[in-house]
């Protein structure tokens, strides 16, 4: 199975930036569970509401490195 594992990876090489992001989705895609439609429809209205929040200004945006930060800390204990 090494062979057309390094056949592939050779091919990979060749592709263009959008080619390996298209690769890349579809692998990603192939590795994901499948999702309960209710779940990803719950996420989506989740998604809709906080970007209501912050585009009304009720929400403000944490930055990723504060947030991580936190969960870090959060750990700790």
């Amino acid at each position: 199975m090494a062979q057309p594992l390094d056949d592939i990876k050779s091919q990979i090489k060749a592709l263009n930036p959008p080619e390996k992001s298209e690769l890349l989705r579809v692998l990603v895609s192939e590795l994901e569970p499948e999702t309960d439609d209710g779940v990803a429809q719950a996420w989506l209205e989740e998604a809709k509401r906080r970007h209501a929040e912050l585009a009304a200004g009720t929400a403000s945006p944490i930055p990723a490195s504060v947030v991580f930060q936190r969960a870090r800390e959060r750990l700790r204990r």
